[in-house]
């Protein structure tokens, strides 16, 4: 029989579970030990992993390698401190080992231990640089950085960018570091470097440098489709609109059919309002597996939504719940769709699904509340109200709708009371500003309702017609002569 490596592990692993079984003695040399802990691994046989390397280091318990896997065993299950015995172990044994270097300053740094996290990590950069070990030393920046952000950054902008901790910040730190050296070094490694340094400014957010390096990298390796969607996103966190489209265009020359370049380009437009061009952007995804078609449904939705296209509205939204049947926010913006149409029953059993999904989310509640107000159900709709300021008490929206739900009741003084409460509250008072002006011209108290509408035009007199939209007998209001360029009576 032929002795390959896979024939010789898989006798080797007979022999090892015979022995686990019959609790006979077993015996191999030390690079046997560590193919086989590193065959069960790759096989996730976890379990014979450690009783294989608990074995080994009985006969070898000075072995650095196995030392070494012993502490990344209790590395990757986040035991700390007994990974810190096991690779300070490894480090005595042998000192210049890289790997050891990078567990050892990776543990310390999860331990709080800074400063020697550093200079472990210092040692591992010092280690004398070859082309194999430049290859380990991008490979280690690559782990690092994953241990942090493992969403592509051209997806950031639909996913959530991780706010980094103060270990993070200290991790992107190092690998900048490490790829200091290795761009001073050879710089055959610079167009994967400047990659990674572009991902590191990133996840600092010092986009402009962000720019610059992945901007050396595409001088490098001007046909990679991916970092022109990055860089795409660059200049859009810059609001250099122009910029991302031009980018992004690149992205799509190079491979006409990159549906991630697509998806973004039409992310960029439909977040400038420019629905009718981000809907061609996204027409033109043709992949049925893309990863994230459930977004691309539901935007299109809005687009259309928002081009008045209510048919093709639905169509999209109800292509997107297909996709996903437990989307919240399409359920929900389903529900707020047929409320403006009056039509209840259609709203609430979108609203009653997206219940079932996630009762305690505050914009359902909110959603709720305004189906409960349109119904006359006051009670219901101050409980669901109430929900959703319990989690966000200073939202605007939501403390507007309070105040107008005891407007239906008649209560205005406590609709005025709700405002006045949170006027210094909200970032966006001048909308409460002119619902003051408006419920003070109601209850007949003419000298607050100029003093809080003067007020509101002070802060932004754009919004006028929404005052008016909500107050319309504003327009007829004689104290407001000349405040609305309205003529006097």
């Amino acid at each position: 029989m032929e002795d390959s490596y896979e024939y010789r592990i898989k006798l080797l692993d007979e022999k090892f579970r015979t022995y686990l079984k019959n609790e006979k003695s077993f015996f191999a040399d030390e690079d046997e030990f560590i193919s086989l802990i590193n065959y069960y691994h790759t096989s996730n046989k976890n379990v014979y992993a450690l009783l294989a390397l608990n074995k080994a280091l009985s006969y070898y318990p000075h072995s650095d390698i196995l030392l070494l896997m012993k502490g990344v065993y209790f590395f990757k299950r986040q035991q700390w401190n007994d990974a810190l015995t096991f690779l300070v172990e490894a480090y005595k044994e042998n000192t210049i080992n890289p790997d050891t270097l990078v567990y050892l300053s990776l543990t310390l740094l999860y331990l709080g231990n800074f400063v020697e996290a550093k200079n472990f990590f210092r040692r591992y950069i010092d280690v004398d640089v070859e082309d194999y070990f430049i290859f380990n030393m991008i490979d280690t920046a690559e782990f690092i950085l994953d241990s942090i952000y493992q969403i592509s950054p051209t997806e950031s902008l639909y996913s959530n960018k991780p706010t980094l901790s103060k270990v993070d910040v200290v991790k992107v730190k190092m690998v900048l570091e490490l790829l200091d050296k290795i761009i001073n070094t050879d710089s055959d490694f610079n167009n994967l470097v400047c990659d990674k340094m572009a991902i590191c400014y990133f996840l600092l957010d010092q986009y402009e440098t962000s720019i610059s390096y992945l901007k050396k990298s595409l001088e490098l390796e001007p046909f990679y489709q991916n970092n022109w969607v990055f860089l795409s996103v660059l200049y859009f966190m810059q609001n250099m609109i122009n910029e991302a489209i031009d980018a992004v265009d690149y992205a799509i020359a190079i491979k006409p059919d990159f549906d991630e370049a697509h998806y973004f380009k039409g992310y960029i437009y439909f977040f400038q309002d420019d629905f009718a061009n981000a809907l061609e952007s996204y027409k033109k995804i043709t992949s049925s597996t893309f990863d994230d078609m459930n977004t691309v449904f539901y935007n299109m939705g809005v687009c259309y939504q928002m081009l008045d296209d209510k048919k093709q509205s639905v169509r999209y939204y109800l292509k997107a719940l297909k996709n996903n049947p437990h989307d919240i926010r399409t359920l929900i913006t389903m529900g707020f769709l047929y409320l403006e149409q009056n039509d209840f029953k259609n709203s609430a059993y979108y609203l009653d699904i997206a219940q079932e999904e996630d009762e305690d989310n505050p914009v359902l509640n909110y959603a709720l509340a305004d189906l409960m107000l349109h119904t006359k159900d006051y009670d219901q709709s101050l409980i669901y109200i109430r929900k959703s300021l319990s989690q966000y008490p200073f939202d605007k929206d939501y403390i507007l709708f309070l105040s107008d739900l005891y407007r239906a009741q008649g209560k205005i003084n406590k609709s005025i009371a709700v405002l006045l409460e949170n006027l210094n509250t909200v970032d966006e008072k001048e909308y409460l500003l002119y619902s003051l002006a408006g419920l003070y011209m109601q209850s007949g108290k003419s000298t607050n309702a100029v003093k809080y509408l003067k007020m509101a035009i002070r802060e932004d007199s754009s919004l006028i017609p929404f005052f008016l939209e909500t107050f319309p007998e504003a327009k007829e209001y004689n104290k407001f002569k000349g405040l609305l360029n309205l003529p006097s009576f």
